[in-house]
């Protein structure tokens, strides 16, 4: 009985860490970080579109491509989308030193 309780014992410590684990590699697995202007582009009926969003979310991807949620400057809403349909943006500061 002591030796199923061990093994019960170390399966459960064993799956903590891997979960552990899981989870920490799923959050490096993120190009982008929450606050990080980037531009999003999509496939439309006539061509591509894309725009100027910053991330809101990091969205869980369930083992597959990364996904993010985004909101479009000047937008009351969010929307989701992959990393591959973003790009990196560099936002330069308004200051009038320049």
């Amino acid at each position: 009985m002591d030796i199923a309780r061990s093994r019960s014992a170390r399966r459960e410590s064993l799956r903590q860490i891997s979960s552990k684990s899981r989870k920490e590699f799923l959050v490096s697995e993120y190009l982008y970080a929450r606050g990080q202007h980037v531009t999003f582009t999509a496939k439309r009926f006539f061509g591509l579109w894309s725009g100027a969003f910053v991330v809101t979310k990091l969205l869980p991807s369930g083992g597959e491509e990364p996904r993010y949620e985004i909101k479009g400057i000047g937008e009351t809403f969010s929307r989701a989308a992959l990393e591959s349909q973003l790009s990196a943006r560099l936002e330069l500061s308004q200051s009038g030193g320049l």
